[in-house]
């Protein structure tokens, strides 16, 4: 088994690296979302706000990258 490394994670103070993975275990309303070829987890209300502002511009489906 490898184990993976978050570099910027561990850059942080051990307390709060476990807030930060603390955080990340609790929330399941994350959604993925790909920009420019790198995924990202953000709140589900991100994704509707992108949505939405999509809409806004006319388009009639969801933005394309949105979960």
């Amino acid at each position: 088994m490898s184990s993976i490394s978050i570099e910027w994670l561990a850059q942080l103070p051990l307390e709060e690296q476990e807030k930060v993975l603390s955080r990340l275990a609790k929330n399941d309303d994350l959604c993925p979302i790909e920009i420019n070829g790198k995924k990202f987890f953000v709140p589900e209300e991100v994704i509707f706000l992108i949505d939405s502002l999509w809409a806004q511009l006319g388009n009639a489906d969801p933005f394309p990258q949105s979960g």
